[in-house]
């Protein structure tokens, strides 16, 4: 919190240290719940699992700014700007490299009436290299130290333009930790296109801004398909104006799902006394204890590394590990890290199909119920297998209709909740019946619309 502005620089010294006691526990919940802010989480100025994932997710090294499009106060007095790339990375080729950097540039001159040209000598706006540790800019990398990442805090950064033409220096200049494993068209590593385009963000004139699935949102969640954000295009263009190119290299992004506009939803499920409802690369949540609905929020914002469209997800009851389904693979997660070695093929559970509609844990059994299309499997966690006998018709559910999206079981109520379409049913665990008077519109039921 230091590093990131969000507690003073001298926060820890000995003139300030009794400041620090006084204050202590005010002062940390402050820089918390500005924290919470930043990555776009409820602000309660607690230290929760939610906050610790967002913190140690790798990120820019730029300190933060609240707003909802934020800007450095600066921007360039021309629209020709010109570059210099001054080193490489040994992981990715020249030629990928400045193609990456020219495609990140692209980003922004496709929405503006900016112009950004390659020199290979002499003086230009905006110098570009790879850097180790100390760098000597005040802003020192800490290589990949992270274990379950592979990846350091501080990815790269950037400064912000110059005040006036005669203050060029090291202003607009954006570094890379040379350290980091850069990558290109994958999730693993590091995605130099993806982090350029961020960091040019702020070498164009922005800051960071704490709405989630922007490209100038603090931290770094790759991204199987990337678009130009609404927040992004309002604060680029309110900086240099429109000038808005035929096919850009990204497209804007799709309009976020509206909870009260007759919604589906691909997976629902319980996780830590909250309810996640996911579509697309979005989830909805409602905190169970005041029935509070929030987001939408990006999926990656908490479990980095999922695709673009979730089947399926549960907790599972014995160790409360998270597993997602997408298509014939799964994925496992410990709250919101990855476990190694994931994914991993559904027909591990023994599950003859190669996907699944909907995952139900069922407390009274203490097994897991997978549904696809007309058909139900048990599946027992300590054994490893499905039990036998299985499938099932769904029709043994009384009430409940076949080809479900998603489903969970609410432990405080003995009921079954199941979802279809734009509907949900309510399913009684000592009736084994459908509830009288259901189904009913999920927006009206759950989303407080």
């Amino acid at each position: 919190m230091l590093e990131f502005g969000y507690l003073p620089k001298d926060a820890l010294n000995s003139t300030q240290a009794s400041v620090v006691k006084k204050r202590g526990k005010r002062m940390v919940a402050e820089a918390v719940r500005s924290v919470q802010k930043s990555y776009g989480l409820l602000a309660t100025g607690i230290l929760n699992p939610a906050t610790l994932a967002a913190i140690r997710k790798p990120r820019c090294g730029v300190p933060d700014v609240l707003a909802r499009y934020a800007l450095s106060g600066t921007k360039w007095a021309k629209n020709d700007l010109t570059y210099r790339l001054e080193s490489l990375t040994p992981h990715l080729t020249e030629k990928e490299v400045r193609e990456a950097i020219a495609n990140a540039f692209r980003v922004w001159s496709d929405y503006t009436p900016l112009t950004f040209t390659s020199v290979a000598s002499g003086r230009a706006d905006i110098i570009i290299k790879f850097s180790s540790g100390d760098h000597q800019d005040g802003s020192p990398f800490d290589g990949r130290f992270d274990f379950h990442s592979g990846r350091g805090l501080r990815l790269a950064h950037a400064f912000q333009p110059p005040r006036d033409s005669n203050t060029y220096y090291i202003d607009g200049d954006t570094h890379f930790d040379a350290d980091e494993l850069w990558t290109l068209n994958t999730p693993e590593g590091t995605n130099l296109f993806q982090v350029a385009v961020h960091e040019f963000g702020h070498a164009l004139g922005l800051s960071h801004t704490p709405v989630p699935g922007t490209i100038m949102f603090p931290a770094y969640i790759y991204k199987d398909n990337p678009c130009m954000h609404p927040d992004d295009k309002m604060a680029i263009q309110s900086l240099y104006g429109q000038d808005e190119k035929p096919d850009p290299i990204i497209p804007e992004c799709s309009p976020l799902p509206d909870r009260c506009r007759r919604p589906e939803f691909d997976a629902v499920f319980q996780f830590r006394g909250e309810l996640f409802f996911l579509k697309d690369v979005y989830f909805f949540r409602i905190n169970q204890r005041n029935n509070r609905v929030s987001g939408p929020d990006p999926i990656t914002h908490f479990w980095s590394g999922l695709p673009n469209k979730v089947d399926a997800a549960y907790e599972r009851i014995h160790d409360g590990k998270l597993i997602f389904f997408s298509g014939n693979l799964f994925w496992l997660f410990e709250g919101v890290l990855p476990e190694p070695g994931y994914p991993q093929p559904i027909s591990r559970f023994g599950l003859p199909v190669d996907s699944v509609d909907a995952a139900l844990p069922w407390r009274p059994s203490g097994k897991t119920y997978f549904f696809k299309d007309e058909y139900y499997w048990r599946y027992d966690e300590q054994k490893g297998e499905i039990d036998p006998g299985f499938p099932r018709p769904i029709t043994v559910w009384r009430g409940l209709p076949t080809h479900i999206d998603a489903a969970f079981e609410a432990t405080e109520d003995g009921h079954v909740y199941v979802f279809k379409g734009q509907h949900y049913w309510k399913y009684s665990e000592t009736r084994y019946r459908v509830v009288r008077g259901y189904p009913r519109e999920t927006s009206d039921g759950w989303m407080g619309c």
